[in-house]
């Protein structure tokens, strides 16, 4: 309880409030022990002057007046707890509210964490989250708290300063759609400002003008020159998928090379191995996380440094569907039988898809399709190691380690075997076997990394070509091939780098 002396009172005004509390309880907090202890404006008058969030301040003042008995720490005030401790020298608090925030924080907070989230704020900085939010736009897009969001988190998102990953502005506008129809109409107007119209292709764009709530919203696109210094649009964030092949030059390095849609090479960058690499998921912007199927960790690497590291297969997965999905409830669950001879082990498999993360399972020859898997049902599974997968659109594809290669279509509330082909080439070896899909979105590609050779399969007609990959050096070996994002600016930067190297 506060003393009624009034000589013992310290008077603190906050945003205009006033409060008055005893400076002999108020003391134990390093801030105020220092202040009171000097002969200071402050400590003559009694008075001091403060400006923090009042709500994250009142909770620090209770915990004083409550004799120091426990503080309350919860997401929507965590990163505003954090700065007033830090300021007043509660490294203890500090420590707390990190470990909070890193146990807890998923995708479904970011209406509390954009606004607070600044270049050096500790629990996040904006850079860190950006990164993020644009790697992982189109899953975000897919949670069921994007609906749920407030409209300014879905400007910030889709702002033209964010450079949101994704194969077509159409996805943009779609989820721009989404969430106007579940949350509020009213701001679809306002929203479809945000898509980069210039970069639209003629299909998408007349798919777009034939959409009701489109036509209905009178809202008229504006097409610049994206050539124009001003124009919003310089930058297509269509053109940040890339073909990125993995090579392996000794037991340490690689030697990492990207490719556009017509195989041309962008880059060809040798990196070298290195632990120190940090592993938190929310990584800087000059970092970037190659995903495989589970089973294989992913690939970071610092384009800055040169340097990379295999991460954990199974602790990196459950932390990125943690911070994607969070607690929201599982997505879709199909189930087929799954009609191979070849009596596979029961296991699972977890893909990166266009816009979900989706884990497949197999049980006693019944194979299980899940969309958006939550982290805690990721965890009970063990893995599938006698097949290989890949996704490409709407259909999921097994290579089994007995030459059978099959189709799964994920159709409506239906999942279903369509397609299956043995090969017969006597190169086939299950462990240095690859599969992988193509930028274009139609072809599957089952390659050798010993010899590099190859079968492509055209997924429309299912016409077979083979071949053999040329490489330039006799002594690299192939480790990885496939689609994946990578942030622009970032293989822009190398490219200039590796330019000013060689002049």
């Amino acid at each position: 309880m506060d003393s009624l002396n009034t000589d013992d009172q310290l008077t603190i005004v906050n945003r205009a409030q006033e409060y008055r509390i005893s400076k002999k309880l108020i003391s134990k907090i390093p801030y105020f022990e220092k202040m009171l202890s000097h002969e200071c404006l402050e400590s003559k008058e009694n008075k001091v002057e403060l400006d923090f969030d009042k709500q994250t301040f009142e909770i620090i003042l209770n915990w004083i007046r409550s004799n120091y008995s426990f503080i309350l720490i919860e997401m929507d005030y965590v990163m505003d707890l954090y700065e007033l401790a830090d300021y007043f020298g509660l490294d203890w608090i500090c420590k707390e509210c990190i470990a909070y925030f890193k146990e807890n924080f998923s995708m479904a907070h970011l209406p509390f964490v954009i606004p607070k989230a600044t270049a050096t704020s500790k629990c996040i900085n904006s850079g860190a989250l950006n990164a993020f939010i644009c790697r992982y736009f189109l899953k975000i897009a897919n949670t069921t708290f994007w609906s749920k969001y407030p409209v300014e988190t879905i400007e910030y998102i889709n702002i033209c300063a964010l450079d949101v990953m994704v194969y077509s502005e159409y996805q943009v506008f779609n989820a721009i759609l989404q969430w106007a129809y579940f949350k509020a109409r009213s701001h679809f107007k306002r929203l479809l400002k945000l898509v980069r119209w210039c970069h639209l292709n003629e299909q998408d764009l007349s798919k777009i003008k034939e959409d009701g709530s489109f036509k209905s919203s009178g809202f008229e696109p504006i097409f610049c020159a994206p050539q124009k210094v001003n124009c919003d649009c310089t930058f297509n964030r269509t053109k940040q998928n890339y073909l990125v092949m993995i090579e392996k030059l000794d037991d340490k390095d690689l030697l990492i090379k990207v490719f556009d849609n017509n195989f041309t090479q962008l880059l060809s960058h040798a990196i070298k191995q290195d632990y120190s690499i940090s592993s938190n998921i929310f990584h800087d912007e000059h970092v970037s996380d190659i995903l495989f199927e589970s089973g294989t960790g992913p690939l970071r690497i610092d384009w800055k440094l040169n340097k990379y590291v295999w991460m954990s297969s199974h602790g990196s997965f459950i932390e990125l569907l943690k911070r994607i999905y969070g607690n929201s409830e599982q997505g879709t669950h199909l189930n087929t039988y799954f009609g191979n001879t070849e009596n596979m082990q029961d296991g699972f498999k977890l893909l990166e898809g266009a816009e979900n993360f989706i884990l497949i399972y197999l049980k006693e020859r019944e194979m299980h399709y899940f969309s958006r898997p939550i982290y805690e049902n990721y965890n009970m599974f063990s893995h599938l190691y006698q097949c290989k997968a890949t996704t490409l659109n709407n259909k999921i594809y097994l290579l089994t380690n007995k030459r059978m290669l099959y189709e799964f279509e994920i159709g409506y509330r239906m999942l279903k075997q369509t397609w299956s082909q043995r090969l017969c080439e006597d190169w086939f070896v299950f462990d240095s076997t690859l599969l992988t899909s193509s930028l274009a979105g139609d072809k599957i590609m089952v390659i050798d990394t010993n010899t590099a050779n190859y079968i492509c399969f055209d997924i429309n007609t299912k016409a077979s070509s083979k071949g053999r990959m040329a490489l330039l050096l006799f002594c690299v070996r192939i480790t990885r091939l496939l689609p994946t994002f990578l942030p622009l600016n970032t293989i822009r930067t190398c490219l200039n780098s590796n330019r000013n190297s060689e002049n």
